[in-house]
Order: C-alpha cells, then sequence, then structure tokens
C-alpha cells in the first residue's frame, strides 16, 4: 500500500477487466494496470517515501523492457534497477533510501549476493557473506 493505493501482484488471470499483467493497482473504486506489466509471477512489493514501487518474481521484463527478477515503478514507467538479479526475488524491504532484495540469487547487479543484497540508489551490495540454507 502507498498512501490510499492497493497495489497487488502476484499470478492472476485478470485484474478487473485487464488481461493478466502480474501487478495491478486499486484506488478504492476500480483497478489499474501499471504500464503494460511484468512478463512473470510478482512475489515480493514494497514502496519507498517518494511513491515509488518496488517489485521482486520471476520474471525478466517490466514495461516491456529487461528487469531481471527486479523493477522499479515511478508512476508512470517501469525501469531495471541496475542489471538486476541473476534468479528469482521473493522478499523486499525500504529502510530510508536503501532497497533490501532477498531471494534464490547468488548474484545482484553481477556482485556476488548470496541470496540477499542491498540497492543504494546506484549500486547493488552484498550484505556481508550473504545467507544460505533451504534454497535461501
Amino acid at each position: 500500500m502507498s498512501g490510499t493505493v492497493l497495489y497487488a501482484g502476484g499470478f492472476f488471470p485478470t485484474a478487473g477487466v485487464f488481461p493478466p499483467t502480474y501487478i495491478a493497482k486499486w484506488d478504492g473504486s476500480a483497478w489499474s494496470v501499471l504500464g503494460s506489466g511484468i512478463n512473470g509471477n510478482v512475489y515480493a512489493v514494497t514502496a519507498d517515501e517518494a511513491g515509488h514501487l518496488f517489485v521482486g518474481g520471476g520474471f525478466t521484463t517490466a514495461g516491456g523492457a529487461p528487469a531481471n527478477y527486479l523493477a522499479k515503478w515511478d508512476g508512470s514507467a517501469w525501469s531495471a534497477l541496475g542489471a538486476g538479479m541473476d534468479w528469482q526475488v521473493n522478499a523486499l524491504a525500504v529502510s530510508g533510501t536503501n532497497l533490501y532484495a532477498g531471494g534464490w540469487f547468488d548474484k545482484a547487479g553481477g556482485v556476488p549476493a548470496n541470496c540477499i543484497a542491498k540497492w543504494d540508489g546506484s549500486a547493488w551490495s552484498a550484505l556481508g557473506s550473504g545467507i544460505s540454507g533451504g534454497g535461501c
């Protein structure tokens, strides 16, 4: 939720009358799509204080452009966060200006990051030696 808007991501056949885009917005009275959507399942959704929406999952494009398992919606367009991940993102959290991602990835933006990483707005970094076990 961001302000009074609810965002829903996942694997669903429709959002209201719209075709599957894996991410949709509810404004209190109607569903709408975010651009042309995502090309695969969305497993995590979070927003920052500026109202940017971040989604992670099992997808490789957002709005028709490359976005490896993680994308940002700025209210009008999708964008990738660097080179993205090398595999699925299952969890997202925002703290201040940092975005944290967890999932089944070994690299974040080409940087070794064992299942957990931080995006500072311009680059990815690992959190220590990461985590392991049970597929992260």
